[in-house]
């Protein structure tokens, strides 16, 4: 024992009557007074009490020396006030604030604490014993209360108390296993700022060994750092080696992400909103959503305002590896903005969506779509969305009536499918598929297969009347086919403000056991079957070939070519006689 101050020490015999027998008091004071053992300072403060009866030590701090006990290697606790320590209770109670660390040869680094006003440090006591053993303190239980932080292993904690039990390993060496924090109105937080995420929320309870917590709170929140982007629940389960978070019950998601998957050209930020009846995985460390049945809300302001919901029994969403997003692309973005979007998928045998578009100066209603099919997956990486039928697409566009010489841009995919047989003004489109929708960009091609049935009806007025008030001489009503591709032109997107997301509706293609219907503003209404049909929308031309041995049939009439022009409702075919015999006819 060392000491710059006074150093006193009473030994008595029977200073009071009673079963004591001897009594031994010692004061050591110094600036600072220590106390060493096997080469290594246990004890460092200006004040050093101890009774061997009542078996307490007490230690006081001075001014900027606070008190500082080595309770085993690599483990220490400071306080700025006092310690005091009772053998017969088993406990220390530390008079901060102080800090402590704490380290063992199973942990990647110390882990290191700050607490604000009481540390209770429980000990095993021997009651037989006539000393304590600073050296080798054998903990059960540390509590702080009134405030602490920590680091550890890339971790910052906060809370408000915090209580830590701790148990033997077979080596005989004491590690922290069950923990209890709490940090009422969210004053609890989890940080791990290389890894960019955070953890929020009431109560915090778990092993220290698994590093798997459970994280309560109203509610409990797992957010990146940067943008905030969230999910919710009552309780997340956090097991911090894989960088996996859980919420069990129902749960919410909050996110950014740069462009709509609707949308592909599209590069302004969509909010996404998701609320999911049965929970959510967010595996952070590969950047997977999984949310089990989910209400998902989508919402991006740009040329208009777009807004989308979704239904289904899983989603999935995939963030984007950074370096696999090309640079060129519209829909990357660097880091510190908006969350990459590499894939969003939809599971289940049953994908419902409904997409509306609205006016951002009126808020008024412009178009509608409505849809389901299984499995809907949006790849922005590769620039694809695909379904799995059966399914179906109903769509709606409330544009008003336009000539059919001045066709008006399709602003989302909503308002384009309407127009897909022929625009004239306010009117309805239903796809039905069974077996795939695909769409790719590049090259701008929505594809539907395996019996594929798209029907056309004006939305206020009746198809004769609607005709005539736009001006136009025909239109297609209906088509069957066992493929359809819509081809949309080149997306301007990124020089031109005005241009349209998806680009305007190019042409329409039809392959395999081809029928349509064509409807006339004077009333008449004329089929034509064949092998294949291709609409072009700036020609406003359709054209159907055939052979002798596959031919096309318009109204029972033989025919191996039909031209449609459907702005003045005239047709151009070559014809196939009963006898064999061949001639063509103009404006039929």
């Amino acid at each position: 024992m060392t000491g710059k101050g006074p150093l006193l020490i009473t030994l008595a015999e029977d200073v009071e009557p009673g079963p004591s027998g001897n009594r031994l008091e010692m004061t050591a004071f110094g600036k600072p007074a220590q106390i060493w053992r096997e080469r290594r300072e246990v004890v460092r403060a200006d004040r050093i009490s101890f009774d061997q009866v009542r078996k307490t030590i007490y230690m006081s701090a001075g001014i900027n020396r606070p008190v500082k006990l080595d309770w085993a290697r690599q483990q220490w606790i400071t306080a700025e006030k006092s310690v005091q320590f009772d053998q017969d209770a088993g406990r220390a109670v530390f008079a901060g604030p102080g800090e402590l660390e704490f380290a063992s040869d199973q942990m990647k680094g110390p882990a290191h604490f700050i607490y604000q006003d009481k540390l209770f440090f429980d000990f095993t006591a021997d009651p037989n014993a006539d000393e304590i053993d600073l050296a080798n303190l054998k903990p059960e239980q540390l509590s702080f209360a009134n405030g602490i932080e920590g680091a550890f292993e890339d971790m910052h904690f906060v809370a408000q108390d915090l209580m830590c039990q701790f148990e033997a390993d077979p080596n005989g060496e004491y590690l922290p296993t069950h923990v209890v924090a709490e940090g009422p109105g969210e004053t609890l937080r989890l940080t791990n700022e290389k890894q960019d995420y955070q953890v929020t929320g009431d109560i915090l309870e778990g092993d220290a060994q698994t590093n798997i917590w459970r994280i309560h709170g109203n509610p409990a929140r797992a957010l990146t750092l940067q943008q905030e982007d969230r999910i919710e629940g009552a309780t997340i389960i956090a097991d911090l080696n894989k960088q996996l978070f859980e919420v069990a019950e129902s749960s919410r998601l909050f996110a950014s992400f740069a462009g709509d998957p609707f949308e592909p050209a599209s590069v302004k930020p969509v909010q996404l909103h998701v609320f999911s009846r049965r929970g959510v995985t967010y595996d952070h460390a590969v950047g997977q959503i999984v949310m089990r049945e989910p209400n998902a809300l989508i919402e991006q302001v740009e040329k208009n305002r777009q807004v989308t919901r979704l239904l289904c029994p899983v989603l999935t969403i995939q963030l984007a590896d950074e370096t696999k997003m090309p640079l060129d692309e519209p829909n990357h973005v660097e880091s510190g903005t908006n969350l990459n979007l590499a894939t969003l998928t939809a599971h289940g045998q049953e994908v419902n969506i409904l997409r509306s578009e609205y006016d951002l100066a009126s808020d008024e209603l412009l178009s509608l779509l409505k849809m389901r099919s299984k499995n809907l997956r949006f790849d922005n990486i590769n620039q694809t969305m695909t379904a799995e039928g059966p399914g179906w697409i109903d769509s709606y566009d409330y544009q008003p009536t336009e000539p059919k010489s001045a066709l008006p841009k399709d602003r989302s995919l909503n308002s384009a499918l309407p127009g897909l047989l022929g625009r004239t003004g306010p009117s309805r489109a239903m796809i039905i598929f069974e077996r795939q929708m695909r769409f790719e960009k590049p090259p701008g091609e929505l594809t539907f297969e395996g019996d594929v049935n798209v029907g056309y009806l004006p939305l206020y007025d009746d198809p004769q009347a609607q005709l005539q008030l736009a001006g136009a001489a025909s239109e297609m009503k209906s088509l069957r086919c066992d493929k359809l591709t819509l081809t949309f032109a080149e997306d301007k997107a990124k020089t031109d403000p005005n241009a349209p997301a998806w680009g305007d509706l190019k042409q329409v293609a039809a392959t395999g056991s081809v029928i349509t219907e064509a409807a006339f503003s004077d009333g008449q209404t004329h089929y034509l079957a064949g092998e294949n049909l291709v609409y072009d929308r700036s020609t406003e031309t359709v054209r159907m070939t055939g052979t002798m041995e596959q031919p096309i049939y318009l109204d029972g009439l033989r025919c191996t070519l039909v031209r449609w022009n459907v702005k003045d409702g005239s047709f151009e075919v070559k014809y196939v006689g009963r006898d064999g015999s061949k001639g063509e006819n103009k404006n039929l």
